[in-house]
């Protein structure tokens, strides 16, 4: 499955650790970064190992501009496009660093734009 996803952390540390843990995954990681809020409210990368893809238009562009209205003052993002088999072993790893994990099917990105996506993220902490 070709997802977006971001997970959302209340340390970097945490976001950094799941962003290493991720690219040690061994699945097919197009993009990863962790973003945090900077000082003037924009949001920044917040990582020393970001791996990112050459393009970032069309939906990974309303991906990010989705998890930039959404995501909390004080919280980390590892912002991701992944082919995944099993969201499960995602989901494992970023429990095991406190996160949550915002999930979107990039095939119904592409068709219906990103509106809802990480609407429960404005719910988080």
């Amino acid at each position: 499955m070709d997802s977006y996803l971001a997970a959302v952390f209340t340390s970097p540390e945490a976001a950094r650790a799941a962003h290493a843990d991720l690219l040690r995954l061994g699945m097919d990681v197009l993009s990863a970064v962790v973003y945090g809020r900077g000082l003037d409210g924009n949001l920044v990368k917040a990582d020393a190992q970001t791996l990112v893809q050459a393009d970032l238009s069309g939906a990974a562009q309303e991906a990010l501009d989705e998890l930039d209205a959404q995501l909390p003052n004080g919280a980390y993002a590892l912002f991701a496009h992944v082919r995944e088999n099993d969201p499960s072993l995602v989901n494992a790893m970023v429990a095991q660093h406190g996160g949550t994990v915002f999930r979107h099917n990039a095939p119904d990105l592409q068709s219906t734009g990103f509106h809802r996506f990480l609407e429960a993220a404005s719910l988080y902490g």
